[in-house]
């Protein structure tokens, strides 16, 4: 549950568990812009410290109420709220991220509107089809390249409820000289606020991605985009013949020039 008060927002986090955590938790709110750039943060324990995870019981809702602060209303809309859940001896791991929904301007203020899943892909897309994992399929994508900046929207539908939470990778390729990527981007989709294992079956989610090319050198380009676990291998994929393509990446029907 979200509350909006005049300077922050009170949020209202309910945890389950099917059996015993002995490690304590600590939960973090975020709040950022539309590109994904941190805007407020706010780190504590569960429950403040009086709700401690390794306290919890077994199979029951334990409530935890928690605020975050609102900043001004100066940064690309909308601004996003993410909640996570990591352990508080080693930061960089996280184990449950959750979008909880999006602030918009109203008539009276920021309003939140909650995630709500989309099933319907936007008429005139480029179609395109590309399975990972037998988890996610790309169904199509947009692409705009103005000056130094390469704009690619991803549209991705999900064959199964979300479990495990991918990292998507676009790379940027000159597939003449080598495999490796000379500008990349590695990330959750949606600048690093929608985790895959969030994602529910059927949801299709639309995924911009923006490459500056400021520093490319001339030539012709190719983008192969694919999805792996974090610390893992790059997930198998398949082009629209099944046939599997190396490396799980999927090249787009486009190329890039320079």
């Amino acid at each position: 549950m979200i509350q909006r008060a005049p300077e922050a927002l009170d949020v209202q986090l309910a945890w389950w568990t099917q059996m015993p955590i002995s490690p304590n938790y600590n939960v973090a709110l975020r709040l950022t812009d539309a590109n994904g750039r941190f805007l407020r943060l706010m780190d504590a324990q569960t429950g403040y410290g009086f709700q401690p995870s390794s306290l919890w019981p077994t199979g029951e809702w334990v409530n935890d109420w928690l605020a975050i602060g609102l900043p001004p209303e100066e940064h690309e809309f909308p601004y996003i709220l993410l909640a996570a859940l990591y352990d508080a001896r080693d930061p960089n791991t996280t184990l449950l991220l959750r979008r909880l929904g999006e602030l918009v301007p109203g008539e009276d203020g920021l309003v939140f509107r909650p995630t709500e899943p989309v099933f319907t892909l936007p008429e005139g897309i480029d179609p395109v089809s590309a399975v990972f994992g037998d988890v996610i399929r790309l169904e199509g994508y947009e692409m705009e390249q103005s000056g130094d900046q390469l704009d690619i929207t991803l549209y991705w539908r999900t064959l199964a409820d979300g479990r495990d939470d991918y990292m998507r990778f676009v790379h940027l390729v000159d597939t003449a000289v080598s495999s490796q990527p000379i500008i990349q981007d590695d990330n959750r989709p949606q600048n690093g606020t929608y985790p895959t294992g969030q994602w529910a079956k059927g949801e299709v989610v639309a995924d911009k991605v923006t490459l500056d090319l400021t520093e490319l050198p001339a030539g012709t380009y190719r983008v192969g985009v694919g999805f792996y676990p974090v610390g893992g291998e790059a997930l198998t994929a398949v082009d629209e013949n099944g046939a599997e393509v190396t490396d799980g990446r999927f090249w787009l029907p486009f190329v890039v020039e320079r």
